[in-house]
């Protein structure tokens, strides 16, 4: 009999202390709130598609 294994795989973080703009950061709470994340969640979701999205001149 095969056993199921309930595993959660961690992502590993670092604490960053950031500078932001007011308005960024209220409009990005903003957001955060409406689709029910952290704004935590919000910043890095909103960097990788930064990063994925970067060209290079």
């Amino acid at each position: 009999m095969e056993k199921n294994i309930f595993k959660i795989e961690s992502e590993e973080y670092i604490v960053k202390n950031l500078r932001l703009k007011k308005a960024l950061v209220e409009q990005g709470a903003k957001i955060a709130q409406t689709k029910n994340i952290s704004f935590n969640k919000f910043v890095n979701i909103a960097l990788e598609f930064a990063i994925n999205h970067y060209e290079e001149d």
